[in-house]
Order: structure tokens, then C-alpha cells, then sequence
């Protein structure tokens, strides 16, 4: 299902989980009464296939036996018989159909089961900061991306990870958002190890790939049913996207690729979290659209960890973490 890596990754599943049970069950029965009504069709066409087979059969078997019909005519009529066996094979296909429909309800139910994620979520101190990776490897599929990796990270700073394409840029911010782990050394938290469940409830992540549901602009920006317009507003101002348009339904077949980053955007603003983590957001992006956004990611008053192969200008970063290729 297109779109469930947004809903993970901005927790949303409460939020449309009302919109596919009721579309899903739609889907569902009306592909079921459809395979049904097929399958019931064709046996009863087959059945009378079979009776009107069957019986010619018959009569010539009797038309042999008094020798008034040569066998090599009662083969003839029993192979055109052999046909009717198909339609067993049709039947077992729109049973097989109708299963079929009913895993992918579960798949896609699957995706959006949710609960509540309150556990290990401290309520004391949501900061997070610093971020401190100590000897840090991690490899996979016996393939060693990186080793004895070690930096800091302090709020406020724009930080940039680059490297040769694959050598593991979107590992490492998946190792800080905690989901992958890593194979050695320590990650940790203001001096902490905090679950990944915290971690999502501390940061945004802005992924190459956005996706904008056919929802209204508010809906699209919140993802909740609750909506705060005035931050929906405000949020979509700094991203520079017209929100004259709040409470319209976006087609997202005709957005630009600027429009769905600035969208997108204005989601990760909206949520108002210190860490924000960009992973190619500018990657389709036309040049002059690519600095607007970079523009704007630059001033925003939080921590951002950025991957990106069209970075103009490294000395704009407080840091720069380079990622050395692997053999």
C-alpha cells in the first residue's frame, strides 16, 4: 500500500485507520459477491454443459452397443466431454480469488494496527540531545558498511552525511531514529539508551520519496483528526506553500515535485520536534526549488541531519560526517 512508510513514520495509524476498515470491508464483500456470483454462473452453466454432454454420451454408448454407431465416433464424443473437467479447475480459481482478497485485507490491516506506544517514553525530559555514536559498526549479509564510527551531534546544529552512493548514509540515520541496530560499539541519548518508540516521538523524518494522501491540505499536513489550523498555517507559511487551500482536497497526481517537498515539509514543521532527519528531500527537485528548500531547512530552529548528493555549499553546515567507501 503506497504511503505506509509516511503513516509509520509520523505515527498515524489511529488517523487512518478510520478511513480503510470501512473501505477495505467495501472492497472485500464486493469482490467476494462478484467471485461468488462467477463461480456460481459457471457451475451452473458447466452443469448443464455436463447434462447435455453427458446425455449424447449416452445415446451413442446405446446406438454402439446395438452396433448402429462406430466406436471410433463414441471416442470422439467422450474426449469433447473431457472439456466439462475444466470447469472445476474455473471454480477452484474464483475460491482461490476470493482467499486471496481476504489476505490482502490482513496485509493491509496488518500496516495500520496500532496501539497506543506509550512504554519507555519518559515524560520528564523529552530532549534527546546529545546524540553520540561511540566505535559504532554495523555490517549486514556478512557486508561491512562501516567501523569504529564516532562523532557528537548537539541541538541546533545542521549537520550533513555524505558519502559514495551505498555506503550506508540511510543506515546511519536509521541507526539514530533506532531502527536498525547497531553490530557494535554504542548509540546513545543525552548519556542514554532510550527505545526506538521514544526516539519517533522526538524526531521528524523527511524521506526521499513523499507521498500525499487525497485528503484535504490540513488533513495532509496534521494527520489527525485533531487539526490545529493556526499551526497548519503557520507551518505551511514557512515551507512557502500556499495554504489559502487548507481546506481542500489535494489531487496528487497533479502536484509538482516542489509542492509534495513543501507539503512534506510543513508536516515535519507542524509537529514541532527538535531533531529533523533529511534523506534526499531535494534529490528530484529543479535547482532553484532545491535552495528555496534548502533555505528554508537551514533556519529552522532545531537539529537537522541531512544525506544529499546536491549540497552546494558543505561550509553552511556545522558539521560534516563523511562515510569512507568500503572495499
Amino acid at each position: 500500500m503506497q504511503g505506509r512508510q509516511v503513516i509509520r513514520d509520523y505515527q498515524a495509524q489511529a488517523f487512518f485507520k478510520k478511513y480503510f476498515p470501512r473501505d477495505l470491508l467495501y472492497s472485500e464483500e464486493a469482490n467476494v459477491r462478484l467471485e461468488t456470483q462467477k463461480a456460481w454462473n459457471n457451475t451452473y452453466i458447466y452443469s448443464l454443459e455436463m447434462f447435455f454432454s453427458f446425455l449424447p454420451l449416452m445415446i451413442g454408448a446405446f446406438f454402439s452397443y446395438q452396433g448402429q454407431l462406430e466406436i471410433s465416433s463414441l471416442v470422439a464424443i467422450y474426449i469433447a466431454n473431457l472439456s466439462i473437467g475444466y470447469s472445476f479447475q474455473d471454480l477452484t480459481y474464483y475460491l482461490n480469488s476470493i482467499k486471496g482478497m481476504k489476505k490482502l485485507k490482513e496485509k493491509i490491516m496488518s500496516i495500520l494496527s496500532w496501539k497506543e506506544e506509550k512504554a519507555n517514553i519518559q515524560q520528564e525530559e523529552s530532549s534527546i540531545f546529545p546524540i553520540k555514536f561511540e566505535n559504532v559498526s554495523f555490517s549486514y549479509d556478512e557486508k561491512e558498511l562501516f567501523e569504529n564510527l564516532s562523532f557528537e551531534i548537539k541541538f541546533g546544529e545542521k549537520v550533513a552525511i555524505v558519502g559514495e552512493s551505498g555506503a550506508g548514509q540511510t543506515t546511519l540515520l536509521k541507526l539514530i531514529t533506532g531502527e536498525l541496530l547497531p553490530t557494535g560499539g554504542k548509540i546513545t541519548y543525552r548519556g542514554k539508551e532510550f527505545s526506538s518508540e521514544f526516539l519517533k516521538n522526538n524526531l521528524t523524518y523527511i524521506r526521499q520519496e513523499h507521498h500525499i494522501f487525497n485528503l484535504t491540505l490540513a488533513e495532509n499536513v496534521a494527520l489527525n483528526d485533531e487539526i490545529d489550523r493556526e499551526k497548519a498555517l503557520l507551518s505551511l507559511s514557512k515551507s512557502q506553500y500556499n495554504p489559502s487551500f487548507l481546506e481542500n482536497t489535494i489531487e496528487k497526481d497533479e502536484l509538482s515535485g516542489g509542492e509534495k517537498s513543501r507539503i512534506e515539509l510543513a508536516r515535519a514543521l507542524y509537529r514541532e520536534k527538535d531533531l529533523l532527519l533529511v534523506d534526499e528531500a531535494k534529490a528530484h527537485l529543479d535547482k532553484k526549488t532545491s535552495r528555496q528548500i534548502a533555505h528554508i531547512l537551514h533556519h529552522l530552529p532545531v537539529t537537522m541531519i541531512e544525506i544529499s548528493h546536491q549540497i552546494e555549499d558543505l561550509s553552511v553546515y556545522d558539521q560534516v560526517i563523511a562515510i569512507p567507501q568500503r572495499e
